[in-house]
């Protein structure tokens, strides 16, 4: 979820390469091992080089036709003294690798882009993977996001239902066959240990923000002795089951709504919607029923704003609260006098929709299906109904503000191929570990992070005493981006039960 919403004009291709890959692979996957890329300098992002790489479709059928995926690198700053490569996950869980690297580099430490090279890519199915995921046209996703995501009566819950199956079968039908279960956390983990060796790289240096948590645990587990070091920052515990994962993240969701009723008043740079806590959440409390029946207008278009964008709108404030809390406060305070433009603005930024932006899915990112299909594929979710709606009043239950528009994350679900991957992940013969996880993250609650630790074979907790969703480089702290730092670049890290 940490979106930064740029586009990249062009992307180089590799031709295949005929080099020994890093290390002994098994014969049939030789040639993707084997590849070469060729860096060229991207267009529209200086002093960065994008390539492309070959992955097969399917591990289990390698004759089943070939992923393109292309990747990004910001060369070593001090090449005398590169570690090696350092490759990153945005996490989202769909979020461009290609388009977010730039903003991500620049909040590393200056030790980490001086040793390394720092590369990302887009996962398979994602954004500028071939072939990628497409699923409805901007009409079609403005209706679905539209849609109350909180109903009253089981006819609106089976609505929701059939909305969340029309979005899987849009998907099907307007993707490469077979596409929708070809993606996923563990053909993504084999991706990674082709472009680690592709790169040149005998052992993994990793970085994954939120979902890209996930993502690495996963590679950890598949392959233990082919990492250096691994930082995973804003932990998805891989042992949660879709109504833990929805439940828990609803129920800290709501916590840091409360919290910025709380230091709203007292954060310096924001004028809050009310002059109390109290004010501040009644005034929440009266545009979540208003807009059930009397959805807000937006200026410039003929949307509203209904429940699932308010939802949305607020989800939003808690990611990054020193930027959030400004442009959040005033929204509400200009949805109280009747206009709903700033929060429709908000809701599409965790949407993922940007005006104009080019594309087949004209509005918005593939980010937004992209995160959909990624939640769906890793774990079984509720499907029907009467499962549906179990979940969604767990969620509620935990969250009465913000858990209904959490839950909206698995609606297609249901109607997904899966993966069933939801286990604790030990992942004995790694290096140590590095887990960051924040006692006030809204999207991954610091527990995840700390269950994470305690459960992997070398796992070691790095705790940030701090709020917003993930930690290192975002949150001002020089105590705990020092620490990350030290870890990558010198493989040590710090003590255990280490705060900032």
């Amino acid at each position: 979820m940490r979106r930064q919403f740029a586009v990249l004009g062009a992307i180089a291709l590799i031709a295949a390469g005929l080099a020994a890959p890093a290390q002994a692979t098994a014969a049939p996957l030789a040639g993707y091992y084997g590849q070469r890329l060729d860096w060229q300098p991207c267009a529209g992002s200086p002093g960065f080089e994008c390539a492309t790489f070959v992955v097969p479709r399917d591990y289990s059928r390698l004759g089943a036709g070939d992923f393109r995926l292309p990747v990004i690198k910001k060369p070593a700053g001090d090449p005398a003294h590169r570690v090696g490569s350092l490759i990153l996950d945005p996490g989202g869980p769909g979020d461009s690798g290609l388009a977010d690297l730039p903003g991500d580099v620049s909040s590393m430490g200056a030790s980490v882009q001086a040793d390394f090279d720092v590369v990302s890519w887009d996962r398979r199915g994602i954004e500028g993977s071939d072939p990628a995921l497409t699923c409805m046209d901007t009409a079609a996703t403005d209706a679905y996001t539209h849609l109350d995501p909180a109903p009253s009566t089981r006819a609106g819950v089976a609505a929701l239902v059939k909305a969340g199956r029309n979005f899987t079968a849009a998907c099907r039908a307007n993707s490469a066959p077979g596409l929708l279960g070809q993606i996923g956390s563990i053909a993504n983990a084999r991706d990674m240990d082709i472009l680690r060796a592709v790169l040149g790289d005998s052992k993994m240096n990793y970085l994954g923000y939120s979902y890209g948590s996930f993502q690495g645990l996963v590679y950890a587990e598949l392959f233990p002795g082919r990492i250096r070091t691994m930082a995973v920052d804003g932990i998805f515990d891989p042992s949660l089951t879709a109504t833990q994962m929805t439940v828990e993240g609803a129920l800290s969701e709501e916590s840091e709504l409360q919290h910025y009723a709380d230091v709203c008043n007292t954060t310096p740079g924001v004028t809050c919607p009310a002059p109390t806590p109290a004010g501040i959440m009644a005034l929440i409390d009266k545009l979540q029923q208003q807009v059930k029946t009397s959805p807000l207008p937006a200026q410039g278009t003929t949307r509203t704003v209904g429940p699932n964008e308010l939802a949305t709108a607020l989800r939003l404030n808690g990611i990054a609260p020193g930027a959030f809390y400004a442009l959040t406060s005033p929204a509400l305070s200009a949805a109280a006098a009747g206009d709903g433009t700033q929060l429709l603005g908000l809701a599409d930024a965790l949407n993922s929709r940007a005006q104009g932006a080019p594309g087949p899915v004209t509005g918005y990112l593939d980010s937004f299906q992209d995160d959909a299909a990624l939640f769906c594929v890793d774990r079984p979710w509720p499907s029907g109904t009467a499962g549906y709606g179990s979940l969604l009043a767990a969620a509620e239950a935990a969250s009465p503000h913000l858990g209904a528009a959490r839950t909206t994350m698995g609606l297609p679900c249901g109607s997904w191929p899966t993966a069933d991957l939801p286990h604790a992940v030990r992942a004995p013969g790694t290096p140590p570990i590095l887990v960051v996880s924040s006692t006030g993250d809204p999207v991954t609650p610091y527990q995840w992070g700390v269950r994470v630790a305690d459960t992997l074979a070398n796992g070691v907790l790095l705790t940030s005493e701090s709020h917003g969703h993930t930690a290192y480089g975002s949150n001002g702290s020089a105590c705990l981006d020092a620490h990350v730092d030290d870890y990558l670049v010198n493989a040590v890290p710090p003590a255990p039960g280490t705060a900032c």
